[in-house]
């Protein structure tokens, strides 16, 4: 059986958060409906969703209603926004045309945002470069204050 502490043991930290984002996204999807997002926080989710269109295969509509199901669903907006600037801002710099790198990007932003969420080291000393530079120009995309929100930012002490 896996405990916490065996995960400590036996994964990285990455893994851990990983791990952790797919327990979060199976009990996050079992949550009662807030109140939802509003027709302009919808229109800001379509925004997001033309800038990561070749890597994204899920309908605007589909993502809000994942959203609204959720006890955080501008949280998870502002998440899913900052996540589509970082990916278009990493895109446009690294000059990528390649679809696969493309979506080993996206992936790999995906995971960092996990890692975060689950009280990851934004500065993580066993990092790899990519990481380091998907988390730094993820905290400049997030809005202040964002990652102390404890519905969408956890620990796992």
């Amino acid at each position: 059986m896996l405990t916490e502490r065996t995960l400590k043991l036996k994964c990285s930290p990455f893994a851990r958060a990983a791990a952790g984002a797919v327990l979060f996204a199976v009990l996050w999807s079992a949550a009662p409906a807030g109140a939802g997002l509003t027709g302009g926080q919808e229109k800001r989710v379509a925004q997001a969703r033309m800038l990561l269109e070749e890597v994204d295969a899920r309908s605007a509509r589909e993502i809000i209603d994942e959203f609204n199901r959720t006890p955080a669903p501008l949280a998870n907006l502002q998440i899913y926004e900052a996540v589509a600037a970082t990916y278009a801002e990493l895109v446009k710099r690294k000059e990528m045309t390649d679809a696969a790198a493309k979506k080993q990007l996206y992936n790999q932003i995906r995971l960092n945002v996990a890692y975060l969420q689950f009280g990851g080291d934004p500065e993580g000393e066993n990092s790899r470069k990519l990481d380091l530079w998907i988390r730094q120009t993820l905290f400049r995309h997030l809005p202040r204050g964002l990652m102390d929100d404890p519905a969408v930012f956890h620990t796992l002490e």
